[in-house]
């Protein structure tokens, strides 16, 4: 995890509470500000880490297993994550739209 760019590093921590895989949007809703989501998700699906199923509209994608458990353990902050996760799946569950934890998010 160490030979991954800053940001890619910080987006693959932001994952790990996603235990059925993840939307685009979802991946932009958890991201942390800095990081270019499209790019940094790209990075992982290209270095293996992230599987995108693209059998399915929109892309699903799905932290290997593997990746998911050592996050988990390995997270620096691992209550800042399960709180932004926590409040993506509020503002989805409530009816909202994708929504960036601490503000709005632009489609």
């Amino acid at each position: 995890m160490e030979r991954l760019p800053e940001p890619d590093r910080a987006l693959l921590l932001r994952l790990w509470p996603f235990e059925g895989g993840f939307s685009l949007a979802a991946a932009d809703a958890v991201r942390p500000t800095e990081t270019p989501v499209i790019e940094s998700l790209s990075s992982l699906v290209t270095r293996s880490v992230v599987i995108a199923d693209t059998t399915t509209s929109p892309t699903r994608y799905h932290l290997l297993e593997t990746w998911r458990a050592y996050c988990r353990e390995n997270d620096p902050d691992p209550k800042e994550t399960v709180r932004v996760y926590e409040q993506w799946f509020r503002d989805r569950a409530s009816g909202g739209g994708p929504t960036r934890a601490g503000g709005p998010h632009a489609p």
